[in-house]
């Protein structure tokens, strides 16, 4: 990994893009961190594993994040008492956390990983902030949404839509122990596996480049 810092104030890479979105009577998604580390902000480059022991990371909790949820709450406290909506995301793609953040999270997800932590996380944001809207889930495709890519703990690694299914009554669970919706939108990210010219059409290169698409993913 490389961390690069700056020297803007913190929390300005939330602000600055609320502060536009709001004006222009629209909103943003604020992705919530659920993996048990993230980097410290050190400068450099990152090639060891996150540990206890590791300064280039940081331990991340419920609790850490409730300060991030906190901030915005406070910040923007006239926006939400007007009507303004906060969104945030439960992290972005964690089926896919062992590929995409190795140092940090180099097992393969499971079922009930997952589940634990988006009930936790969706839980204190609604405690928090209850006008938030929580998007969760945040799947990057079809394996993920049928079995976790064959998560260790899959119920029915051939079932359609088995994790979809499973985490949908986590959340209704963790609704009924809250005695609130936590989950306000179950968010589905998806890549289309067609190929043509020999390439997937949401990758780089064949007739998307001929076309001169620069993001194929988004115009095909």
């Amino acid at each position: 990994y490389l961390v690069e810092t700056g020297t803007k104030s913190p929390g300005s890479w939330m602000t600055a893009s609320i502060d536009a979105a709001f004006a222009s009577n629209a909103a943003v998604s604020v992705t919530i961190p659920m993996m048990d580390y993230v980097t410290s902000g050190r400068a450099g480059t990152i090639d060891s594993p996150a540990s206890p022991t590791n300064t280039w990371f940081r331990p991340n909790s419920t609790a850490h994040q409730l300060g991030a949820v906190n901030f915005l709450k406070n910040r923007y406290a006239s926006a939400i008492a007007a009507g303004k909506k906060l969104f945030f995301g439960l992290d972005n793609e964690p089926g896919i956390w062992h590929e995409m953040h190795p140092l940090d999270h180099p097992a393969h997800p499971t079922y009930a990983e997952l589940a634990q932590k988006t009930k936790a996380y969706a839980k204190m944001i609604k405690s928090a902030l209850p006008e938030a809207v929580v998007f969760g889930g945040v799947t990057y495709g079809y394996s993920e949404m049928k079995n976790l890519q064959g998560a260790p703990d899959a119920r029915n690694p051939n079932g359609t839509w088995d994790y979809v299914e499973f985490l949908l009554a986590a959340i209704r669970q963790a609704e009924l122990e809250a005695g609130r919706r936590v989950v306000d939108v179950f968010d589905m990210h998806w890549y289309p596996e067609t190929r043509a010219d020999g390439y997937r059409i949401c990758e780089e290169g064949g007739r998307a480049n001929e076309l001169g698409y620069t993001n194929p993913s988004e115009n095909l």
